[in-house]
Order: structure tokens, then sequence, then C-alpha cells
């Protein structure tokens, strides 16, 4: 019988640690938090507080609120209401320096920007919660609405019978009455069910730790560890890490429907958008960052992040434009013309735009990976920049299926490039792929803290 040999490594040691010794009780921290509600609210709501002061104190209130996490320390147990108070806070914080920027646009006498529906006014502390809350994907107006139009096209056949299988499943839970109950009585209901769905991947990972545990080494450790060859790791992580991103999945809809439709209910609004909207659905990397995945944060980066870099890129080339010769501008063609696309500060050509675009969502992810990183440090008193690595590849696959398909989509028919996109049955595997590849790099760090540990122990009920 041929013997494994086993090779002893270092223990791990993280890169950075963000030990504190302040200790709050649970009661007290969220006293801090509804005190850090209560001073925005009033600051949202004064109509005569100037812009600037709005500016100012918002910026201390949300910048608090957000590193409020990074200095406390709960019972080490209580993994899941730290987890959740930690989120919180982070999306809390930056959900107020949005609003406020919307406050004082609006008392300026202008919207924050122009993707915004309308602007905010906040007359009541439930208007304040929904907006504080909820914020609706933005929608691309102007010269952001020509980049992405898109020309009518046949769908996609995989993905139109995957539509069609959950409008007949909507149909059949309004056959059967669900739409009709209350709010309230559905929310437990809700609950449950996400708990029951949630059995199932947890089942198998208390089933397999040995192959969650070879998650926070290496290949050639975990090979070593496991006694099998590199090959078969691979192969054993698929699962395991699926499994896991099912886990995460149903958690967070058990979370979101324990805690914002808690909010919508004490506010009297009907129904919450979608914060994950399908993700088994989607038919490539970006449709999946972009559309289907905790748009919350996307629409919430998306007013951080995404259109200012776009307008600063807009206005950087615009100005970079401005300064050629005018006589370039006459060797201009028809065909420069017509893609060339207008803003308020001048003419950008369309590819530059494009550009921009793409430049502007890799800082998305960047920012992502950043918010990401501090949670995780917050949470586990330590760092590995491992979500870092993650979110940065996810940004790289993003960009690389972007460019292939704007390559792709002129010279292939329409039936193999349906609306310009990668079809799903070559667009699907590559997100499965790229989630699982480095699955390792999202989990480690909850590995590392005993979160998983924790979360099978005591939720595992099959």
């Amino acid at each position: 019988m041929a013997t494994v040999t086993t090779t002893a490594y270092a223990p791990y040691t993280p890169h950075f640690s963000s030990r504190s010794s302040t200790c709050l009780a649970l009661v007290s921290y969220l006293g801090l938090i509804v005190l850090h509600v209560v001073l925005h609210y009033r600051l949202a709501s004064n109509a005569k507080c100037p812009p600037k002061r709005v500016y100012t104190r918002s910026a201390v209130i949300s910048t608090s609120l957000f590193l409020l996490p990074y200095w406390h320390n709960l019972d080490p147990e209580l993994y899941l209401v730290n987890a959740t108070l930690v989120f919180w806070c982070m999306y809390g914080g930056l959900r107020m320096a949005i609003l406020s920027a919307a406050v004082a646009a609006l008392a300026n006498g202008r919207q924050a920007d122009d993707e915004a529906k309308a602007p905010v006014c906040i007359h009541s502390f439930a208007n304040y919660l929904r907006h504080l809350c909820f914020l609706e994907p933005p929608r691309r107006t102007g010269h952001l609405a020509a980049i992405v139009a898109e020309r009518v096209q046949p769908c996609d056949p995989v993905q139109s019978a995957l539509a069609s299988l959950v409008h007949r499943y909507n149909s059949w839970l309004e056959w059967t009455g669900w739409n009709a109950l209350s709010g309230w009585t559905r929310y437990p209901i809700r609950i449950l069910i996400y708990e029951i769905m949630a059995q199932v991947p947890i089942a198998y990972l208390s089933r397999h730790r040995a192959q969650i545990s070879a998650l926070d080494l290496d290949l050639d450790a975990a090979a070593s560890s496991l006694g099998i060859s590199r090959w078969e790791v691979v192969v054993r992580r698929f699962p395991v890490a699926m499994a896991l991103y099912l886990t995460l999945y149903f958690c967070l809809l058990a979370f979101l429907a324990i805690f914002f439709d808690l909010i919508l209910l004490m506010t009297g609004k009907a129904r919450r958008g979608d914060f994950l909207v399908r993700p088994w659905m989607a038919a490539s990397p970006r449709e999946l960052w972009s559309a289907r995945w905790n748009l919350q944060m996307q629409a919430t980066f998306a007013s951080a992040v995404y259109f200012p870099v776009c307008r600063l890129l807009d206005a950087i080339a615009a100005r970079f434009i401005a300064s050629k010769p005018a006589a370039k501008a006459l060797e201009a063609t028809p065909d420069d013309v017509t893609a060339t696309m207008h803003n308020e500060n001048a003419a950008v050509p369309a590819g530059m735009q494009r550009i921009n675009r793409l430049i502007a969502a890799q800082m998305v992810f960047v920012a992502s990976a950043l918010f990401h990183e501090i949670l995780v440090a917050s949470l586990t008193n330590k760092g590995d920049w491992d979500n870092t690595r993650f979110f940065c590849f996810q940004g790289a696959v993003v960009l690389a299926c972007s460019i292939a398909e704007t390559c792709l989509a002129p010279i292939l028919p329409a039936v193999l490039m349906p609306r310009g996109r990668l079809p799903f049955i070559v667009g699907w595997p590559i997100v499965a792929v790229s989630l699982v590849a480095t699955g390792h790099w999202f989990f480690r760090p909850f590995i590392r803290a005993g979160i998983v540990d924790h979360l099978l122990d005591h939720y595992a009920l099959l």
C-alpha cells in the first residue's frame, strides 16, 4: 500500500489585522447605529440647512457609521449578528453620503445628476428610511443612453426558455393566492422557505468538510493534505464552491427577507425592488454583476463611483480634444461625425466614451473590493486581500467578455450573438468557471475565521 506523505505548512498569518480592545454590548452598538440614523434624518429633513453644511455634517456622520464596525468587538460567537451589523453600517454609510448629495442638490435647485429619476425630498421618517435603504437602479439618460442602445434582435433561446419557466412559476403563485396574502402574513413564510432551501447546500457542505478546509490551502498544499493530485483537487472544489455560493445566495435571500422586508412593512411601501434577480440566469459575467446580483449595492456604486468617473473621464477627453488644433477638426470624415456623441462639455468620440465606460466599470470593481475587504477585516479582525483578488479578477473577466462581445457582434450573425451578447450556452459556463476558479479567494477569510464551521454546526438540520 502506498503511503501518503504530508508536508507541514506554516500557520496562516494575515497580511494585516485590526485588533481592538474596545468591546461594545449589542444594545450599545445598536444604540449607536440608531443615533447615526436619527442625526442624519434630522440633517436631511432640514430644508433650511445650507448645502455646504449638509455636505460637511453628512460626511462626518456617514464616515463615522461606515467605520463603526472597524473598532467594535462583539461576542465572537455571534457571527451572523456581527455580519449583519457590519454590512448595515457600511451600506448605511454609503447610502447616507449619496442621499445627502441628492438632498443638497435639490436645495441648490437641481438634481444630483442626470441619472436620478426624481429629486429627493425628505418629509417623514418613513420616507427617509425608504430612501436610505432602497435605491432604484439608475436609468441611463442623455449620452449614456445612446451608448447602451440595443438593436432589436432575437433573444437567446435558452434564456427565453428559463424566463418562460419563471413566468409560469409566478403564474402558479398568483393562482395559489400567494400575492393576495397580506405582507405580514407572507413575511415569516418567506423567511422559512429560504431557510429550508438553504438546508440542501448546507447538508452537502456538512458532509464534505475536508474539501472546505482544502479551500484554505493552495493547490499543492491541498493535494498533499488530501493525498490526491492537483487536478483532483480542482475537480473536487467545483461542487464545494457551488454549494458555498448557493448557501450564500439563500442566506442573502433570508437576510433581505428578514430585515429589508420588515423595513418595508414598517414604512408602508408595497414591495421592494429585487436585490437578487435570478443570478442563475446570467448569460455573461457582465450581466451577472450589473443586472442580477445585489442591485442595491450596484446602484449605490453606480451613483458613488461609476457615473462620477464617467463624467470625469469624459471631461478630460473633451478638454484633450478641445486642445487640438482646429485644422484637425476639418479633416474629420462624415463617418467620424456620425459616430460622435455630444455631452455638455464637448464632442467626445463614441469609441472613447465606450473606453471610459469600461474604465469606470473597473473602478466599480476596485471600490467593491475595498468595501468587502473592510467588511471582512471588521468581521474577522484580519485580512489577506483575498476579496481584493476575487473582485479584481471578476472585473478582468467582465472586461475581457465586454471586449469580446464588442468585437464579435458586428461579425457573427444575430443567431449566434443575441442582442449583441454572448449566447447563454457560452456565457453561463464562463460565469460558472470564473466563480469556481476564484471561490477560494472569496470564501477563504470566512473559512479561516470559523464562520463557515459555525454556520454548519448551528444551522444544519439535515
